[in-house]
């Protein structure tokens, strides 16, 4: 199931996310989605999603609502095999240094 679509919002955040290591369009064993990124070793899922297609709350007009609850899917069962999932939304662009860094803290304090 290859997946050779990368948007452009995606490949700005593995500019941030390739250098600590993470791995994009990554899947879980027995599970047929694909996130956007993910670090096996820390545990760590990030989607990352635009505002208008995943219904985002921050007053861009929504088309997909079911996006959400496909989303929450998705969330649920990595979350249930012991992965945190982030999402990186378009909107909050200019914070994902910090929203990644608080992260990767964040697991780092769980793994001690």
């Amino acid at each position: 199931m290859p997946r050779l679509y990368q948007s452009k919002l995606e490949k700005r955040a593995g500019l941030l996310l390739a250098p600590l290591g993470f791995t994009k369009q990554f899947t879980l064993p027995d599970y047929r989605h694909r996130f956007d990124y993910g670090h096996a070793a820390r545990r760590i899922l990030i989607e990352v999603n635009g505002c208008f297609w995943h219904a985002h709350d921050c007053g861009v007009l929504r088309v997909r609502v079911d996006a959400q609850e496909k989303d929450a899917r998705h969330a649920a069962v990595a979350q249930a095999l012991g992965y945190t999932v982030m999402v990186l939304w378009e909107c909050e662009e200019i914070h994902w240094p910090t929203i990644i860094n608080q992260l990767i803290g964040e697991r780092r304090e769980c793994a001690r």
